[in-house]
């Protein structure tokens, strides 16, 4: 019984972890929404997010945002 219950916190583990992972291009910065607040900005890479709390939105372009 120990091993079923072991297995399952393992498992929802790793698809939360998975669910968390967010890849930023290098010419790009991510925008961090949690719970509807701008919470920061991401930079180029693999970066980290609390899964059901944080929302990222479109990666943000610093070159086009200098020529508006």
């Amino acid at each position: 019984m120990a091993a079923w219950l072991i297995f399952v916190i393992v498992v929802g583990g790793l698809i939360l972890l998975a669910g968390g992972v967010r890849i930023v291009k290098q010419y790009e910065r991510g925008v961090v929404l949690r719970f509807g607040k701008i919470v920061g900005l991401r930079e180029p890479g693999f970066n980290v997010i609390i899964p059901f709390v944080d929302r990222p939105l479109q990666p943000v372009s610093p070159v086009l945002m200098a020529n508006d």
